[in-house]
Formats: C-alpha cells, sequence, structure tokens
C-alpha cells in the first residue's frame, strides 16, 4: 500500500512539474503615466515598448516612447489619442490615429495639432513576429 501511495504521489509530481514546464514564461511591464496596465508578453524578458505624452507649445502633445527592434518586432508603432481611457478608444473619441509609425533607432515620436479643452490618454502597440502584441498606455495630460 505504501509503494502504491509513493508512486502515485511520484507521478502527480511529475506531472504537476511538467504542466509548469510547458506554460509559457511571461512577463509583465508597465509604461511610464499615471495608471498602470500590464500584458503578458511573448517571453520571460520585459519588453521595450514605452509611451510618454508631453504638453507642447500651442496645445499640442508630444507622444515618444521606446519600440522593440530586431528580427522578432514589427517595424512601425500603432499610436492613438483618445480623449476617454477607454481601449479600443471609442471612434468618436480618437484625437489622433498614427498606425504606422517608423521604429528607427529603437524610438518612435509623434506631435498632434492643437488639442486644447481635451483630456488626452495615448495607447501605443507594435507587434511581435511571434503573433504577439506589446501594449503601452500613457496620460492624461490636459493642453
Amino acid at each position: 500500500m505504501a509503494l502504491i501511495r509513493r508512486t502515485v504521489a511520484a507521478t502527480l509530481a511529475a506531472l504537476a512539474l511538467a504542466g509548469a514546464a510547458a506554460q509559457p514564461a511571461q512577463a509583465y511591464w508597465h509604461a511610464t503615466g499615471q495608471g498602470t496596465r500590464t500584458v503578458p508578453t511573448s517571453s520571460g524578458v520585459t519588453k521595450v515598448l514605452t509611451l510618454s505624452l508631453n504638453i507642447k507649445p500651442n496645445s499640442k502633445v508630444s507622444a515618444f516612447g521606446n519600440a522593440g527592434t530586431g528580427a522578432g518586432y514589427g517595424s512601425t508603432v500603432s499610436l492613438v489619442l483618445c480623449s476617454v481611457n477607454t481601449w479600443p478608444c471609442p471612434t468618436g473619441s480618437i484625437l489622433a490615429n498614427q498606425p504606422s509609425l517608423s521604429t528607427s533607432g529603437g524610438t518612435y515620436s509623434f506631435t498632434s495639432g492643437n488639442l486644447s479643452g481635451s483630456s488626452v490618454f495615448g495607447a501605443a502597440t507594435q507587434s511581435e513576429t511571434s503573433g504577439w502584441t506589446d501594449k503601452a498606455f500613457a496620460g492624461p495630460v490636459n493642453p
């Protein structure tokens, strides 16, 4: 009877270990800005996609950040500036939409037109060849 219990215990331990090993590693990161959100990534390392929002003269908003580079990442970042902190941004709340900002040199940037009187939230996304999408959020700023 003791041998059966040991065998069952060893089998369960092996199954638990195999199940844990089969799960892909997940890392979580937080973008700069107010509030936090998390997103699992395709490998066990922290991704580099960031987003910052700054107010510029004439009530413009500058959005900029770091992006992933190399064969594993898409060559562009998609950026949406929104008047509400809801994602995806409702169509009537989109203040600016830049679907393909270049990530040359591992950075991207965009400066909006006049957004006076709006609260501005931002979301940046970058695809990976693995099928994952990295996301970063920031805001609000009030130009």
